[in-house]
């Protein structure tokens, strides 16, 4: 089955009907069919933590993911859309399960792609002691950062999360 179609009959589950405990087996059919859409994994990792509680599966989805292999491209390696929003996310899990030196990596990385995104900002004091979200991220600091290009910008449906968008793919002359 089409892993982008398992991914929409998830969300609808989730949010549309409000069952999300239903909606586990479609993201997790899902993040199995499309391992390097960072959309699609985001999902299912944040359903395992955030619904299931299943801090073993949990466990076990993050070490899989630490380096490439046959579960995907390692999140520290991962490129595209999402990216930033999943690293940011499996940074707080990691760090949940005792899996503290991928979650700091995890963490950086999530830092350098997209100081602007809504999950730095929300998992901020999770994460970080001392300074606030916006001490660390003054308007100057945003204003160098979007001068210098260094902030992902990413273009998505105004409807729902672009997944069958975010699938990383080679570039059109090198496609068969």
């Amino acid at each position: 089955e089409d892993g982008v179609v398992r991914y929409y009959m998830a969300r609808h589950l989730d949010f549309d009907t409000n069952m999300p405990r239903q909606a586990g087996e479609h993201y997790a059919h899902a993040a199995e069919k499309m391992p390097n859409n960072a959309l699609a994994v985001r999902e299912y990792l944040m359903w395992l933590d955030q619904v299931a509680k299943d801090r073993r599966k949990l466990k076990a989805f993050l070490e899989r993911r630490t380096t490439t292999g046959p579960a995907g491209i390692g999140f520290l390696e991962l490129e595209g859309a999402g990216v930033a929003e999943l690293c940011c996310e499996a940074a707080v899990s990691a760090k949940d399960v005792g899996l503290m030196d991928f979650s700091e990596r995890l963490w950086a990385r999530a830092r350098r792609l997209g100081p602007f995104s809504n999950c730095l900002s929300t998992n901020w004091q999770l994460m970080e002691m001392g300074k606030t979200y916006d001490e660390a991220f003054s308007t100057w600091d945003r204003i160098r950062a979007l001068i210098a290009g260094g902030a992902a910008h990413e273009v998505g449906s105004r409807h729902g999360p672009a997944v069958r968008l975010a699938e990383p793919r080679p570039p059109p002359l090198l496609r068969h």
